[in-house]
């Protein structure tokens, strides 16, 4: 740029900065100063630079989603409600300018990062392949790594650590009661496969003396699996052109991160389809690189079938979001007959299952009420807020709602006690019923319905203290022989661990965001706004099953769960690394 603009440039950018600083500092009640600094910074960066109207275009669409998510996230987190945006003329002011100055920010990082990433992919981009002995000693020395990372986390933890839904299904296969049924007969409710799988584990361990043993054995197995997964999705990023160093890195970080550390033992179903996502991972780059011809190899096709299916049956929710990768596939994937017959196949294989298999084999499908976490959370606190509920909608909301009991356990932030208020043996004609109150409540009271929904999902777009970034217990069964216990002796280094992941590391300047759900949600949104401005929709849509993941986050039944955006995760490692490769061929182009 010229040096005669250059001080207009600067007192420009002065001049944005200090009205940014000030607007989100009387927002989110931080000091200004460093927020000028910050702002400034930016601003003055990208404006030496010339970025182009496709990159523009993606990146302000991510950074509008950043600004709104933080601004609402903030008001939800403090207030339960927008009460912080649309309290008053001044806060609606306040809000707008905060507001822009988040997008602004946020348009400017994503900017500056992809050309930062793409300065540096040069570095990260392999010169020669690899010998098949030097691939080998790669993929052990990072698989070595990255169990070998989890090891000191379950010594202890040992024998494990679960999930109050995998007790659940323990207790269910024995034959015990438990929240999903009464232990007569097995049930859907959770994916059955899984359920086979931990009480073959359980079975295991009582042949061996203890259901401490078959924790401990699954704990094992599920560390090799997921560190397998992992040091082989490096591997194939290695094969498509990411250097043994980057790769290296990848793995010693999961390894050093507590997250991935402690997640790749856990026993429940969001961890267990973890390899499976893995290796999708792996069928996605080489889709993208080969650009679909990868699909006319002998065998692809169906390994890509039975992945997928295998991940439908580990967890429901992926049905659906793989039925959404395919529609975002079809238009730059070819063959398209092979690749609906991998996708819609390994769809219709599961609901011939789910809708004919396992009933005939006496399985009981899940709970409706499952899927209706949001409209029982809207119910509950329209009823909390207002009293204005008719005779004949509150008649109809009993038919399926607990209408004296929902509003006093209505938790904003988490949908069970509010579920759990509900009758289990409610019909179809009674979920008519209610779905008509409903919807009656709701268009007089739009806003508590949006703000109902909003609590739930607002923290996987805002840091709260409250989200769930890693999950540190063991739920024991506690009948006849189940019976699941840790070392007394190490209880107290087992709370230092969880008050320094939650307390003292989520204080660090910069490093901490690495402990709050919301970072997952921003860095995959980045990665896949970056994979399509450096590559067209053609490097992006790969990924569309992870962006389903990520959308069907907005019914979750708990705010910030990360459990839930475990499959998107994972996936991080491979998107970086595709957009390393997509950033280092368009270089290469150019030169």
């Amino acid at each position: 740029m010229n040096e005669t603009l250059r001080p207009a440039r600067i007192g420009g950018c002065a001049l944005l900065a200090s009205a940014g600083a000030a607007a989100l500092g009387a927002y989110f009640s931080v000091s200004s100063a460093a927020l000028f600094l910050c702002c400034f910074g930016l601003f003055y960066a990208v404006s030496a630079l010339s970025p182009g109207r496709r990159e523009i275009a993606c990146f302000s669409a991510a950074a509008a989603v950043f600004a709104l998510g933080r601004l609402f996230g903030h008001s939800y987190d403090r207030l339960n409600s927008h009460g912080l945006v649309f309290k008053s003329a001044g806060t609606m002011a306040l809000s707008f300018f905060a507001c822009c100055a988040l997008f602004l920010s946020a348009l400017c990082f994503c900017i500056l990062l992809r050309r930062m990433l793409s300065g540096l992919s040069g570095y990260a981009l392999r010169s020669k392949p690899l010998r098949p002995s030097e691939a080998r000693l790669l993929f052990f020395s990072m698989f070595f790594v990255l169990f070998l990372g989890s090891v000191p986390y379950l010594l202890l933890y040992a024998p494990g650590l679960n999930i109050a839904d995998t007790r659940d299904q323990i207790l269910q296969y024995f034959g015990y009661p438990s929240v999903i049924g009464d232990g007569s007969v097995l049930t859907d409710h959770h994916p059955l496969l899984t359920t086979l799988l931990y009480a073959l584990f359980m079975r295991l361990g009582l042949a061996l003396g203890s259901a401490n043993a078959g924790q401990l054995l699954y704990s094992v197995c599920s560390l090799a699996a997921v560190s397998l997964a992992m040091a082989g999705l490096l591997l194939t990023l290695v094969d498509q052109g990411i250097s043994e160093g980057a790769a290296r890195s990848l793995a010693v970080f999961l390894a050093l991160w507590p997250v991935t550390a402690l997640y790749a033992f856990n026993m429940c179903k969001d961890v267990s389809v973890l390899p499976c996502v893995l290796l999708y991972c792996r069928h996605m780059l080489k889709l993208w690189r080969s650009r679909g011809e990868v699909l006319r190899q002998r065998g692809f096709a169906f390994h890509l079938f039975a992945n997928a299916l295998l991940m439908m049956l580990l967890r429901k929710s992926a049905v659906y979001a793989l039925l959404f990768a395919f529609i975002l596939l079809l238009p730059c994937i070819r063959p398209r007959l092979r690749l609906a017959a991998a996708f819609v196949g390994a769809a219709a294989v599961y609901f011939v299952c789910s809708l004919l298999v396992l009933p005939a084999l006496g399985v009981m499908p899940g709970e409706t009420r499952e899927m209706l976490s949001v409209p029982f959370q809207q119910s509950a606190r329209t009823l909390a807020e207002y009293d204005d509920a008719t005779g004949a909608e509150r008649a109809a909301l009993s038919r399926v709602l607990d209408v004296e009991s929902a509003p006093l356990v209505y938790d904003p932030r988490l949908s069970d006690p509010v579920k759990d208020a509900t009758k289990p043996d409610f019909t179809a004609e009674d979920l008519r019923a209610y779905a008509s109150a409903w919807l009656s409540m709701g268009v007089r009271h739009p806003s508590c319905y949006i703000s109902a929904w909003a609590n739930l999902v607002y923290g996987y777009f805002y840091p709260s203290e409250d989200n769930t970034i890693v999950c540190l217990t063991l739920n024991s069964p506690d009948q006849g022989e189940l019976r699941l216990t840790q070392d007394e002796g190490l209880s107290g280094l087992r709370l230092q661990l969880h008050n320094f992941l939650y307390y003292r590391l989520r204080r660090i300047p910069g490093f901490g965001c690495l402990f709050y759900v919301d970072t997952v949600t921003w860095i995959f949104l980045f990665l896949l706004t970056a994979l399509a401005v450096s590559g067209g929709y053609a490097a992006a849509a790969p990924w569309g099953f992870f962006l389903g993941q990520a959308l069907i986050c907005l019914l979750s039944p708990k705010s910030g769960e990360i459990r839930y955006l475990l499959p998107v995760l994972y996936a991080l490692p491979a998107m970086a690394g595709a957009l390393l490769i997509s950033l280092g061929r368009r270089d290469a182009d150019r030169e």
